[in-house]
């Protein structure tokens, strides 16, 4: 496969974004009692980008891994269902690949090249592929459930999570951070890290936030295998 698709097949595991905006949120207040307040965090953090179902839209995305570099577009159609496509465009318009992610499980064609076919599930360069469509959504990742006495303020506008070991694998830790220097305070950044016997963490930035789903429009995360940077060019909402 061309190198420069290889560099690509990290690029299921971020979020998405948009170059034009601000990094303020319009609606979005947080009193100072709210920013010392975990439920507040919590529910404020996981409800962004909630307003929408489908995101149809091209992607401009920056590549830096062990493996290599490089800078790609891409034709993107995430919806709720747990669905991405990303088609993966040269600079005349050819399709160089066609990346899907469905419920966690992904599959990466080259047109003309079916030998070339691969396919996996649950982690992509340490990343879960279960975020995957909800970052192209403008969704900030957050647990499906939360261990009891599992919320702690680290200080105003710092809040952690936990979840319990299970059947559903190890236990895991969220580290949500709120922008405080802004009229309207944000969540910019979350840090992501999974204890057990396959231990993760991945270092999320957000900006740019949609004035329609309050979700960012412009994402970047970083794991110890690699770095992804992702910017919506443009993209319609549904």
């Amino acid at each position: 496969m061309k190198l420069w698709v290889r560099a690509f097949l990290i690029f299921p595991i971020l979020f998405a974004s948009a170059c034009s905006g601000t990094r303020r949120m319009p609606d979005f207040q947080m009193s100072q009692e709210d920013l010392k307040n975990p439920e507040k965090l919590i529910s404020s953090a996981c409800s962004l980008g909630r307003k929408a179902s489908r995101v149809d839209g091209v992607v401009s995305m920056k590549v830096k891994s062990t493996e290599s570099s490089g800078q790609f577009p891409a034709d993107v159609a995430a919806d709720a269902t747990g669905k991405l496509r990303m088609e993966i465009t040269n600079l005349i318009g050819g399709t160089e690949a066609v990346i899907t992610v469905d419920q966690g499980n992904y599959k990466i064609e080259v047109p003309g090249k079916p030998e070339q076919t691969e396919r996996g599930s649950g982690i992509w360069a340490g990343i879960p592929l279960r975020w995957a469509p909800n970052l192209f959504l403008g969704r900030i990742p957050c647990p499906d459930k939360i261990a009891v006495d599992g919320k702690s303020l680290q200080q105003p506008g710092i809040v952690q999570l936990k979840t319990e070991a299970g059947v559903q694998g190890d236990a895991e830790t969220y580290i949500f951070r709120w922008n405080l220097k802004e009229p309207a305070p944000f969540p910019d950044s979350l840090t992501w890290e999974r204890a057990g016997t396959f231990a993760q963490k991945v270092d999320f930035k957000f900006e740019e936030f949609d004035p329609e789903t309050q979700g960012p429009k412009r994402w970047e995360a970083r794991s110890s295998q690699g770095e992804v940077k992702v910017r919506w060019k443009n993209r319609k909402i549904k």
